[in-house]
């Protein structure tokens, strides 16, 4: 089966996994709910992504610290190397694919929760980052 295998990293260190959803959708839904935000450091679209993530975290696990390891990235990406690949998946996302997850994320959350009017927000997805005014009126549409 088809799926992905990814490294992110944060202040805390490096967590990686595998997924049949990409990798920057999880990115996404984690980083909505931590204090402390996730980068994508590597993705992998691989087939037996549950088996490859088996290896990784076998041979990772003697610099596991937690729920998180201490390590280079560039050494996770030499393993990362070592799977045979569907395709490398360090791209952006697709605009459809990111209107979809916002509307889905949309649903289960009120801005207004979290933001007053005129309140600026920064934004950050991968690679980019920019700043924009909430404005309550258009929560949840």
């Amino acid at each position: 089966m088809e799926g992905y295998v990814y490294c992110f990293s944060n202040k805390s260190g490096i967590k990686v996994g595998s997924s049949s959803v990409s990798p920057q959708e999880l990115l996404i839904e984690l980083n909505l709910e931590s204090e402390d935000p996730f980068v994508l450091e590597l993705s992998k679209n691989v087939f037996d992504y549950k088996k490859k993530e088996l290896m990784l975290v076998n041979l990772l696990s003697p610099f596991k610290n937690g729920e998180y390891y201490e390590i280079e990235v560039d050494k996770i990406e030499s393993l990362f190397e070592l799977f045979d690949e569907v395709a490398f998946v360090n791209n952006l996302i697709k605009e459809d694919d990111f209107k979809r997850i916002q509307s889905q994320i949309r649903k289960r959350k009120k801005l207004s929760d979290y933001f007053e009017n005129g309140q600026i927000i920064r934004h950050v997805i991968l690679f980019y980052e920019w700043s924009a005014e909430y404005n309550g009126e258009y929560d949840g549409n």
